[in-house]
């Protein structure tokens, strides 16, 4: 019976010394285990690295001139050539400038361009993680370009007149084009507006970056003037007339005067015909003159009174004829059949009219073509005046500025003399 329990503890002792046995070898097994898988990741991992540290850009850095559309791909920025395992579906592009509202442009400033790489490793065809590597390359916006004169639309005139002492802005009158705000300035200091000459100026374009642009100008001084809107008048006795005067120069004022008050008045431009006869009206500012010539006539009214006036005395003097060449005849006939007689004897050569020729030398059929014919004589010295071919005080003696008028009893037929200075 003893011997029987022995051997049981002894099997017993076997089977725990063959139990630790296999549990240590287990644990061996699985710590070795561990110690591979271990050991593949690292390795794997470190080829990863390796890898993914590889690839890099093309340029360290990047700089593009304002308004310039930058709009890069990931070969512009990475030799997919050389890396390929950089791709558009695993890089990500991050420009981080801003840009000019709405543009398509980037504003002027310095940022940075940045690139994502994204790889996967894979074992066995499972995913195991994702790496991201980024990148980043410095981008710089520089505005180098100046601003742009134009001819355009009649804009930047390379010269400009100012009326002496008379200064003013004319930077409305350039313009110049850039993507920035540009601010326009004249830069005149070489000009003297006090005196009349020629100049030269230069007109600056800065823009918002301090890009600057010029243009020659030339600057003309010029003499103040005064403008009529008549050069000549022609006036009746008791006629006015306004003359509308402009001035360009410093002083507005006008000083008006007459040649002879006692043929024309003038009162700040208000002309008062006074008697027949031709003067001259001058307006004086900034020291310079405008003068405007100004003929007088009588009166319609006045002309026909000398003529009505003559009449009588030809009606006279014709009806003496008449009784004198009556008495001189049969004694039978009458004075009406003699006036009848003498008026056609009298008047068909145009010699023997009633009363003798005016100094107009020649007979009208009527008053109306005698009025004409003043008319024209003064329209034709006064052209010649303008012309040049005469001097006014030519134009102011040849020139009649009036005439009485006369018919004759006989025929009806008028003449007349012109009335001059």
């Amino acid at each position: 019976m003893k011997k029987i329990e022995t051997s049981q503890k002894q099997n017993a002792d076997v089977m725990q010394n063959n139990a630790n046995k296999f549990n240590k070898k287990k644990t061996v097994i699985i710590i070795g285990m561990i110690i591979i898988l271990l050991t593949v990741l690292i390795s794997f991992w470190y080829v990863y690295e390796k890898n993914i540290n590889q690839w890099d850009v093309k340029e360290k850095q990047i700089a593009i001139e304002y308004g310039e559309i930058y709009e890069p791909s990931i070969s512009d920025l990475v030799d997919t050539n050389k890396y390929s395992d950089v791709t558009s579906e695993n890089t990500q592009i991050d420009i981080e400038a801003s840009k000019d509202g709405d543009a398509a442009y980037y504003s002027v400033g310095k940022s940075n361009i940045k690139i994502t790489h994204t790889s996967e490793y894979k074992l066995f065809g499972l995913k195991l993680f994702s790496v991201k590597d980024t990148k980043n390359i410095p981008f710089t916006i520089s505005d180098t370009t100046a601003p742009v004169f134009s001819n355009d639309n009649g804009v930047n005139p390379k010269e400009v007149s100012f009326i002496k002492d008379c200064k003013e802005d004319i930077t409305n009158k350039y313009q110049a084009t850039d993507l920035a705000n540009v601010k326009i300035t004249f830069d005149d200091k070489d000009v003297d507006y006090s005196k009349v000459g020629e100049y030269t100026a230069n007109v600056f374009a800065k823009d918002a970056n301090d890009n600057v642009s010029y243009m020659e100008v030339k600057v003309i001084i010029t003499e103040p003037t005064i403008d009529f809107n008549v050069s000549v008048l022609s006036l009746n006795i008791g006629d006015e007339y306004t003359i509308e005067a402009k001035v360009e120069g410093k002083d507005k004022e006008i000083e008006w005067s007459s040649s002879d008050e006692s043929i024309v008045k003038v009162d700040n431009g208000k002309v008062t015909a006074i008697k027949a006869g031709k003067d001259t009206i001058k307006a004086r500012a900034n020291g310079v003159e405008k003068t405007c010539d100004v003929t007088v006539k009588e009166k319609a009214a006045q002309q026909q009174t000398q003529k009505n006036s003559t009449n009588k005395n030809s009606l006279s003097s014709s009806t003496n004829v008449a009784q004198s060449k009556s008495n001189t005849a049969s004694a039978s006939s009458n004075s009406n059949s003699s006036a009848k007689n003498n008026k056609e004897n009298h008047c068909t050569n145009n010699n023997n009219h009633s009363i003798k020729c005016g100094n107009m030398g020649r007979w009208f059929n009527s008053k109306d073509e005698v009025d004409a014919y003043w008319d024209k004589v003064d329209i034709s010295y006064f052209e010649q005046y303008q012309n040049g071919i005469i001097t006014f005080e030519e134009y102011h003696k040849k020139s009649p500025y009036g005439y009485e008028c006369w018919s004759c009893s006989y025929c009806g037929k008028w003449t007349g003399n012109f009335k001059y200075n």
